[in-house]
């Protein structure tokens, strides 16, 4: 079932892009976010076709929402967007294996708002841009670029182009991540991971081993992977040992 935090997730594009969706989401009273999953569960069987968060959140996701559409040009940018919310359904071209995503908007080539700053203009003058928003603990950029590897954002990025792409025919030219913090007062940043830039490229390469992988495990009927107990000598990646490298030790663990 969903946790808490994959609730708030969900709730956070559907207030930012969907506002007339607003209605779909309400906090339950008394239900906090440490709740046991039980209530959760018994919580939103009570309320079909809801995305519920706990007492409290609706203020916190709206306010997110407010820091958003307040941030530079994002507003407008948000509302050139041609699709949002839009799922997908694709043949992965390599290992014939059925692929689906959502996409939280798209703003097609040549869109969005006049006097547009340079970086954003340069990438809708070069193609679509899929824009994905993310909830973080901190848009600081070491700390959030962290989380892009951690939390797989790169692969999935990469994923929404080649789907996208071969379902319209059309060019991307980069996917934003639309980063907002979680806590007040929900700082908000812009990371663009540019087509054929490192980003994509890694999570393509990553995506293709894992589909790969996938593929050959449904031929096989077998689906054990890992060291089966061998022990493996652990070192920190080099983007951590950089961090102390040059002195840039902040923002969260």
């Amino acid at each position: 079932p969903p946790t808490p935090a994959m609730r708030r997730g969900t709730a956070f594009p559907t207030l930012v892009l969907e506002p007339e969706r607003a209605g779909s989401v309400v906090e339950v009273p008394g239900l906090a976010a440490a709740s046991p999953a039980d209530r959760w569960a018994a919580a939103a069987a009570r309320r079909p076709g809801r995305d519920i968060l706990h007492e409290g959140g609706l203020a916190s996701i709206e306010a997110m929402r407010d820091a958003v559409r307040a941030a530079g040009p994002i507003g407008g940018i948000l509302d050139a967007a041609t699709l949002r919310e839009a799922s997908m359904v694709w043949e992965d071209a390599r290992t014939g294996l059925l692929l689906r995503g959502r996409i939280d908007a798209v703003i097609e080539r040549g869109s969005g708002p006049a006097g547009l700053p340079g970086k954003w203009a340069h990438y809708l003058g070069a193609g679509d841009v899929i824009l994905d928003l993310k909830g973080t603990r901190s848009a600081i950029p070491d700390v959030f670029e962290g989380d892009v590897y951690r939390l797989g954002y790169h692969l999935s990025a990469a994923q929404y182009v080649a789907g996208y792409e071969q379902l319209t025919g059309r060019g991307v030219s980069a996917v934003v991540l639309l980063a907002c913090e979680w806590d007040a007062p929900h700082v908000v940043a812009a990371f663009a991971l540019a087509a054929g830039g490192a980003w994509l490229t890694i999570g393509r390469t990553e995506a293709d081993e894992v589909l790969g992988r996938t593929a050959r495990c449904y031929l096989s009927g077998e689906w054990r992977d890992g060291a089966d107990g061998e022990l493996i000598d652990s070192e920190p990646p080099a983007w951590v040992a950089r961090r102390f490298e040059d002195g840039r030790i902040y923002g969260g663990n």
